[in-house]
């Protein structure tokens, strides 16, 4: 089950956050938006592209992505 807080993995086993938010396609059952929460006391949250995902399981999100590509790939929810 994932949860807000859950981890977000790269590819290579690096923690890259925490999931602020995921939603889900009613009809799907997909993932539709994963917010990610990067940071401890100064947060920034990012949006990851959902071609990004490439598992949810385990209590954690995993990418199909090395950290810093996700990095370089993820948009600043804040500067939307």
């Amino acid at each position: 089950m994932i949860d807000t807080d859950s981890d977000v993995i790269s590819r290579d086993g690096e923690k890259i956050g925490e999931v602020e938010q995921l939603e889900f396609d009613s009809a799907t059952g997909k993932p539709s938006r994963l917010i990610i929460r990067k940071g401890f006391l100064l947060t920034k949250s990012l949006e990851v592209p959902l071609g990004a995902i490439a598992s949810v399981d385990d209590g954690a999100v995993v990418l199909n992505l090395s950290k810093d590509e996700a990095l370089k790939m993820a948009t600043s929810v804040e500067d939307r």
